[in-house]
């Protein structure tokens, strides 16, 4: 048996945000208790995933095409349910310094006051 070929989620990656949801400033002024709702639902579902393995492993054939067996073996990345505006200022950092970014960004001022963490 061998080991993990590529793990993306170790080393300097490790807890390394890889997606998160924006909407504009005016939406959100607009929908404060649909925003409030689905920051609740996506926080609730990332609890459930970074205490509990198992359950991201029996769905995960059913959103790909990755079979039950392989899925139990999987590395799966990081599932936080706070939003750490620290681990979030790392991936604007480093798309600043792959010049991704036209200027550098401070994630605190673009989060919700309603996030976590």
């Amino acid at each position: 048996m061998c080991g993990p070929a590529l793990d993306p989620a170790s080393g300097p990656a490790a807890e390394f945000p890889i997606s998160g949801y924006i909407s504009t400033q005016d939406w959100y002024e607009k929908n404060p208790r649909t925003a409030a709702a689905f920051q609740r639902a996506i926080h609730n579902a990332a609890k459930l995933m970074e205490n509990n393995r198992e359950v991201v492993a029996k769905v995960l054939p059913n959103f790909t095409q990755i079979d039950a067996s392989t899925a139990a073996t999987v590395t799966f990345p990081y599932f936080s349910s706070s939003d750490n505006p620290v681990r979030l200022q790392r991936v604007a950092d480093w798309m600043w310094e792959a010049k991704w970014l036209g200027k550098e960004i401070d994630v605190k001022t673009l989060m919700s006051p309603t996030t976590s963490g």
